[in-house]
């Protein structure tokens, strides 16, 4: 006889709700491991099983505590991009609700694990939030104007509210900053990051994202320093883009702490002198030049719209593009980036291993940035 234990015994592993459920109707049971894309109709098996209303909340428990055995891992791959966690959410908000324990386990799952693989903040929202409160929520012309409908920071404050019904500040501040790091390792853009915490307030704090925002930072100015600037995990990265800069200049901003110690600030220069080595000193001096309110924050570089104080680090670090540029054997820009220093006996001996390479003695002139189109 086919019966709940026999089917979804206690300890059961490799079953999960389908991902992406927002109605009960729509919510189906899946084996990870079955050939079956859309599994079972949670509702069908209920009624094919003819369990009670115990019964249902002890099915519903079982398939929870296998998603949370199995997909509760941050350096794990999510089952569907983490959207089984909506599913997940939806069955303990309608059947275990007085469950606060399992409801707390699971929404950090959700916050961490789905918000770490959802490009739009409203697949979020949509996960934590039921669907008759989202339909309540007041939507201004500039969210109308958003393909989903909603504003990140409006959809995602929300969460956050809701959250602190079940988290201290501090739990969920850490729970958070998973959710973000999980964006990094997942290869996002910047963008898609920072949005999920840049303008977010927890208990009338915004989010602190330090070790985030340096790896982010640190990651764009690798970017930077390419010819051809993209990213190769997601897409390309403008940096003619005036969002993108203004970006780069928060990063730094958030990053300054380890950018005032002694492994930031090599980190930093490394990275400035490996941009300029690739020939693309325009953009170095077009980030940097931003930096004018970051002089006092990084003591090594000490970085200043001043035209006096610009000069002295930044050629500083141009001496040592120089040889950088030798490393890589790029005698060209080597050439060039000597004549600009006015050291011409140094450009002279480059300047004859670049006719020996066929390389062109010059550096990229022009850096042009134009305001961002949204």
């Amino acid at each position: 006889m086919v019966t709940l234990d026999s089917l979804y015994p206690e300890g059961i592993r490799d079953v999960v709700f389908a991902p992406h459920a927002v109605t009960i109707d729509s919510l189906a049971i899946l084996f990870t491991g079955s050939s079956e894309p859309k599994g079972i109709n949670f509702l069908e098996e209920v009624d094919r099983l003819k369990l009670d209303s115990s019964q249902i909340q002890t099915l519903v428990r079982r398939i929870v505590e296998a998603t949370l055995v199995q997909w509760a891992d941050p350096k794990g791959k999510q089952f569907s991009a983490g959207g089984t966690w909506c599913s997940a959410m939806l069955a303990v908000r309608t059947y275990l609700a007085d469950d606060r324990e399992l409801y707390r386990r699971v929404l950090a799952a959700t916050i961490v694990y789905h918000g770490g693989c959802s490009k739009d903040p409203v697949a979020l929202l949509r996960a934590v939030i039921p669907q008759e409160e989202i339909a309540k929520m007041e939507q201004t012309e500039e969210d109308k104007n958003r393909l989903s409908g909603m504003m990140p920071d409006k959809s995602l404050q929300m969460v956050i509210n809701h959250s602190l019904g079940y988290f201290t500040p501090d739990e969920l501040g850490d729970l958070w900053r998973k959710m973000l790091q999980m964006r990094f390792w997942e290869g996002f853009l910047t963008s898609y990051i920072t949005e999920w915490n840049g303008n977010l307030k927890i208990a009338g704090k915004y989010i602190e994202a330090q070790e985030v925002s340096r790896q982010c930072l640190v990651r764009d100015l690798r970017v930077l320093s390419k010819e051809h600037a993209y990213d190769p995990t997601r897409s390309k990265i403008e940096f003619t883009d005036e969002r993108t800069m203004w970006q780069l200049e928060g990063l730094a901003t958030h990053s300054w702490e380890w950018l005032r110690t002694t492994e930031g600030e090599e980190c930093f220069e490394d990275l400035i002198v490996e941009c300029m080595a690739t020939g693309q000193v325009a953009k170095a001096s077009a980030f940097l030049a931003r930096l004018s309110d970051f002089s006092n924050r990084c003591s090594s570089a000490n970085f200043s719209c001043e035209r006096q104080k610009f000069d002295e680090p930044f050629f500083r670090l141009m001496r040592r593009a120089v040889d950088r540029a030798v490393e890589t054997r790029a005698f060209g820009v080597a050439t060039a980036l000597a004549e600009y220093l006015g050291d011409t006996e140094k450009a002279d001996e480059l300047r004859q291993n670049a006719r020996l390479y066929g390389q062109k003695v010059a550096l990229d002139p022009i850096f042009i940035t134009r305001a961002s189109r949204g």
